[in-house]
């Protein structure tokens, strides 16, 4: 407190003094359990193992069963707390077990930087990965269409378009057991309207549509996933 106090001092020189002092302490979430005591597929352990991650967070264990039940979830934790394992775990898992997953990123540059993180998660676990933007060339568009991967990395312009333009990428989508729609806090205004707008158009072939969402602490509410999803 020594340089408050010092500071003081010298506002003193201008009739002034610091009328409030805010200290703000950031912690760790709560601690759930080992990655050994999970119900998961013995090489996901392992790989989380390698990855570094010997322990769950509570809520990314609490997210976790929720996933895999098939329950509809926000996850909204602070910047570094890990909530992209938090819904990677599970649905790595549930590829595993012959599920797929659309992962939406808002931007291709996010998805893109994304990409080396999921890797290194599923490259021993024999697992298609994939990701379709405007940017994939034809060739590996042919080879997602012709082996619809477990994990499809896209955005939501891309799903705009595909949607009006091909049946092929509306396949990949109809076909989709799970929606993960990553940093969803930025999608307000227009950009809310046409994602939630996007989703109803899936919504009217896939009717059971199992959506996770995941958000930072800033601009997010509970309220997130009835806006922008209606579920």
């Amino acid at each position: 407190m020594e340089i408050l106090d010092e500071i003081n001092e010298r506002l003193k020189l201008f009739n002034a003094e610091i009328a409030h002092v805010y200290t703000e302490t950031a912690l760790d979430p709560e601690l759930g359990p080992d990655i050994n005591e999970l119900d998961i597929d013995e090489k996901l352990k392992r790989a989380i193992l390698q990855y570094g991650i010997k322990k769950l967070y509570k809520y990314q264990y609490d997210a976790y069963k929720k996933i895999k039940n098939r329950e509809n979830v926000l996850i909204i934790s602070g910047t570094g707390t890990g909530k992209t394992e938090a819904f990677l775990i599970p649905i790595i898992d549930l590829a595993i077990k012959g599920e797929r997953t659309v992962l939406v990123y808002p931007t291709k540059a996010l998805a893109r930087d994304q990409l080396n993180r999921i890797y290194s998660l599923v490259k021993e676990l024999g697992l298609n990965v994939g990701i379709f933007d405007g940017d994939t060339p034809e060739k590996e568009r042919e080879r997602l269409y012709r082996d619809p991967p477990h994990i499809l990395i896209t955005n939501p312009d891309m799903i705009h378009i595909g949607l009006a333009l091909s049946e092929r990428f509306k396949f990949l989508l109809r076909t989709a057991d799970h929606f993960v729609f990553d940093e969803i806090h930025v999608y307000e205004g227009v950009l809310g309207s046409h994602l939630r707008n996007l989703v109803d158009r899936i919504r009217e072939f896939n009717k059971e549509i199992h959506i996770v969402g995941s958000s930072a602490t800033i601009k997010a509410t509970k309220y997130l996933l009835e806006e922008l999803f209606g579920v």
